[in-house]
């Protein structure tokens, strides 16, 4: 009988895995895998508890509400916000916003906001409509002479497509209660866009005491800010009718204005040098008016045809200190 030779000593049996043993696992490998998905699993819980508590605040009612109380708990009082509705992302209103400061007293009344919050993405705030049926601002009168700001550049980029305060007061704030209003406007809209630097007021539409206003704007937010106006006035003086167009350049510091005007049967025209913020802000004028019939102001004058031309260049009185607006 033949002898079966024995399998050598290294061929797998049936059923063994192919390949020699891997090294024993090393300890407390286990317990850091179960370490880090513990963590994994508590930063979602994290972020899940984030995106519905942003969500409810965001979208709905009841978070609006929670935020407008937070608001006045988080400025010790100085901001208060009154019946919000809506929802923060999106379109929102409030009877009231109130800002009290010892320098500042800000009322906005039945304000809304319809915004677009994804722009922010972009660093852009974008919304379609922001009105208010009236705002009043009293603020606390400065003796100190005006000066030129260090930048108007803005955080941000914006877009707001229009704006519309049905009336506008603008007082002083005397022993820490508006006095009455030194301005009014009424009918106030218009729409304004800036990439942070360069704005642009556009369509801008407003009723004062002195006649309907139109004009269109833009400036530099950046020295020496580089102005450009456009307006166009309606008014009534004495019961005349009256139209002015005018046109604004140079910079904030130094402006050229010129302005055409008719009506009641004449026509003028006025140049300005303007210093805004210097001691002596006119730097000189020159006025140029045609066809003035005296007798349309006042019954009892002549009738007459007359040109009338006037140049100025305003000085200094010698005594006036130095520095201090004449």
């Amino acid at each position: 009988m033949r002898e079966v030779p024995a399998p050598p000593a290294d061929t797998a049996s049936p059923g063994a895995p192919d390949g020699p043993p891997g090294p024993p696992p090393r300890r407390g490998e286990g317990r850091v895998a179960r370490l880090t998905r513990g963590v994994l699993g508590l930063c979602m819980g994290l972020v899940v508890i984030v995106v519905v508590l942003a969500g409810w605040l965001g979208a709905t009612a009841s978070g609006l509400q929670a935020l407008a109380g937070l608001a006045g708990s988080l400025s010790g009082g100085l901001v208060h916000i009154e019946k919000p509705e809506g929802y923060l992302l999106g379109e929102w209103r409030a009877d009231a916003v109130l800002v009290r400061t010892p320098t500042l007293h800000l009322d906005v009344l039945n304000l809304q906001l319809d915004w677009r919050p994804g722009a922010l993405m972009d660093r852009r705030f974008e919304a379609a409509t922001l009105s208010a049926s009236e705002v009043r601002v009293a603020s606390q009168p400065s003796t100190e002479p005006a000066t030129l700001p260090a930048s108007l550049v803005l955080p941000l980029a914006l877009q707001l497509d229009r704006v519309a305060i049905d009336r506008l007061r603008i007082a002083d704030l005397v022993d820490g209660q508006p006095i009455e209003p030194k301005l009014e406007l009424t009918a106030l809209a218009g729409g304004l866009v800036s990439d942070g630097r360069h704005h642009e007021l556009s369509a801008l539409r407003v009723s004062a005491p002195f006649g309907q206003l139109a004009a269109d704007a833009t400036l530099d937010g950046q020295g020496p800010f580089p102005l450009k106006v456009r307006a166009h006035l309606n008014t009534v003086q004495e019961g005349e009718a009256y139209a002015v167009d005018a046109d604004v350049a140079g910079t904030l510091a130094e402006l050229e204005l010129t302005a055409r005007a008719g009506g009641s049967g004449l026509r003028g025209e006025v140049h300005l040098a303007a210093t805004p913020f210097a001691p002596l802000p006119l730097r000189s004028g020159r006025l140029s008016l045609h066809d003035v019939d005296p007798a349309r102001f006042h019954a009892a004058a002549p009738r007459a045809r007359l040109d009338i031309e006037l140049d100025l260049v305003p000085q200094a009185p010698a005594d006036a200190p130095a520095g201090q607006p004449v």
